[in-house]
């Protein structure tokens, strides 16, 4: 199958894969290569108008277990074991993702750290996804 070029705003596309959910979904217009939103009460367009159009690309949601993996990831290139051990101990059970938040929030140079680590996995999913749907980005 021959790629498309679709321009795309890349930052907004970075922030609907960054905020999609189960709440909220947004879609590609591979015609306009405008990003849609859609979420209980508000959308862009109507859903019934975009289930079943090719027109638009539903872009995916990060699995919790997915954005858990990530945090396991990011701590095996945590060099010092104090720090290792406290965001090990800050994924261990329910509220994992915001005890994790928390610890990091007390480390800046840490914080840094994973923000590369996390924006450098999301440019990846999306130069994936864009891969799997045969999208060149204008």
């Amino acid at each position: 199958m021959n790629k498309r070029t679709v321009k795309v705003d890349m930052q907004d596309l970075y922030q609907a894969f960054e905020f999609s959910s189960d709440e909220v979904e947004h879609y590609l217009d591979v015609e306009t290569g405008a990003i849609l939103m859609v979420m209980e009460g508000f959308a862009d367009v109507e859903p019934e108008d975009i289930e079943f159009n090719p027109r638009y690309i539903e872009i995916p949601a990060q699995s919790s277990h997915e954005g858990y993996q990530e945090m396991v990831d990011f701590i095996d290139t945590v060099r010092d074991a104090t720090m290792r051990e406290k965001l090990e101990i800050a994924i261990d059970g329910p509220g994992a993702f915001s005890r994790f938040r928390n610890v990091l929030s007390r480390y800046p140079d840490v914080q840094e750290r994973w923000d590369k680590f996390k924006e450098k996995r999301l440019k990846a999913r999306i130069r994936e996804w864009l891969d799997m749907h045969h999208i060149t980005p204008a």
